[in-house]
């Protein structure tokens, strides 16, 4: 019958009660075992540290374009062709003209900082699509505040959680 060796006469232990490692016992013990079985057990830790970051920095970059993207969509979804103006308040509508405002929102994503920067462009509708969002006024035209952007955030808050969370586990 094997003669089994208590825990505490191969390992040393340190303060507070911990075991620290092998004594110089436990050490011997261990190598006869090993002749005697002619099998040995070898252990490696990789410091993977540095990977996990990487490649989580890589998904929160894939999730938040697609974050982006839900945004971008919420908000496309917001506005609705008619031809009288929304009250204040409520988003603006459109009447669908080729450079309306629901085809001027569009979305980057900064792969440096990473930041997603979405909202109308400058270039298609110019300042109108920051006018309805905070109201303002533009020469005679007064626009009260029309909001679609932040509304369009705020609903898709729920749907974009999930794609963050998968980016974090690797």
């Amino acid at each position: 019958m094997a003669r089994r060796l208590r825990t505490s006469t191969l390992m040393n232990r340190g303060a507070g009660g911990r075991f620290t490692g092998l004594s110089a016992r436990g050490s011997k013990i261990l190598q006869r075992r090993q002749q005697r079985f002619q099998a040995a057990v070898q252990t490696r830790f990789d410091d993977q540290h540095k990977d996990v970051l990487a490649r989580m920095a890589k998904n929160s970059v894939y999730s938040l374009k697609g974050a982006a993207y839900v945004v971008t969509q919420m908000a496309k979804a917001r506005i609705v062709r008619a031809k009288k103006a929304s009250k204040p308040g409520m988003s603006p509508h459109t009447k669908g003209k080729p450079k309306s405002l629901r085809a001027a929102i569009a979305y980057h994503v900064d792969k440096a900082l990473p930041d997603a920067f979405i909202g109308p462009t400058g270039t298609k509708v110019g300042m109108v699509g920051r006018l309805h969002e905070k109201g303002g006024t533009k020469g005679k035209a007064r626009y009260p505040a029309r909001p679609f952007m932040q509304p369009a955030l705020e609903e898709s808050l729920d749907r974009f959680v999930g794609q963050f969370r998968s980016a974090l586990t690797v």
